[in-house]
């Protein structure tokens, strides 16, 4: 039941909070009959969208997953990747703009490494286990 209450999850989450005020990205906050209610676009919003795709692609090898993660992805490097200063822009306003309102700087970047980190990757028995096997 775990893999299908995912599914359903991830689902629900894309279906209410990709482009539901008619502009590309996931709005960060949508009402209990998914109308947006904060319509800034957070970069760790989008990163967990990214790891659910690639958590579910491994799980089910259904390449429907894998296209949404490419179109994550494809979004990720159009608004959020920061190539001049490096990192992640960390909040874009409704027209995916660089917002500065939430805080200022790039404070962490957890979010975004997971994002890098996840495809591809076992899913158990975690991420950090699975990383350290790989570099020994």
């Amino acid at each position: 039941w775990h893999l299908d209450a995912a599914r359903a999850l991830y689902a629900r989450a894309v279906a209410d909070g990709w482009d539901a005020d008619g502009r590309p990205g996931f709005v960060y906050t949508v009402d209990f009959e998914g109308r947006p209610v904060a319509h800034t676009r957070m970069w760790w919003v989008l990163a967990e969208a990214m790891g659910a795709a690639a958590a579910l692609h491994e799980a089910t090898g259904e390449s429907g997953y894998e296209d949404e993660l490419a179109r994550w992805w494809a979004a990720a490097e159009r608004f959020f990747v920061d190539r001049g200063a490096g990192s992640w822009h960390h909040a874009l306003d409704e027209t995916n703009t660089p917002d500065p309102t939430v805080w200022g700087g790039k404070p962490d970047i957890y979010h975004s490494l997971q994002a890098v980190l996840f495809p591809g990757r076992p899913m158990t028995p975690s991420l950090p286990f699975v990383l350290r096997e790989e570099v020994r």
